[in-house]
Parts: structure tokens; C-alpha cells; sequence
């Protein structure tokens, strides 16, 4: 049985998007609040400013 998009948002509810951060031009932002920019695939969220 193979794991669903909604199964792997369920798991990891950050990691849920398909694109990389760096393709959408997000991998300069945050997502978080120890202030580590997205990396790897995209983070759901608002990015903010570092």
C-alpha cells in the first residue's frame, strides 16, 4: 500500500507541498521561529522575512 498526499500531510503536516523551496523562490524565508530558512521541499505556510 503506497501512502497518500494526505497521509504524508497527515505525518508531516509542514512537508505537504510537492514544488522545492528554492524553485518557488522561498528558500531566503522562514516558516518557523528558530528562524531556519525553507529547504528541500516547500513548507505550508506563510514565509516570512528572517
Amino acid at each position: 500500500m503506497s501512502a497518500t498526499m494526505t497521509d504524508h500531510a497527515d505525518k508531516h503536516p509542514t512537508r505537504a507541498r510537492s514544488d522545492t523551496a528554492a524553485n518557488l523562490g522561498l528558500d531566503t524565508k522562514v516558516t518557523r521561529t528558530d528562524t531556519v530558512t525553507d529547504s528541500g521541499t516547500v513548507d505550508i505556510g506563510y514565509h516570512y522575512e528572517p
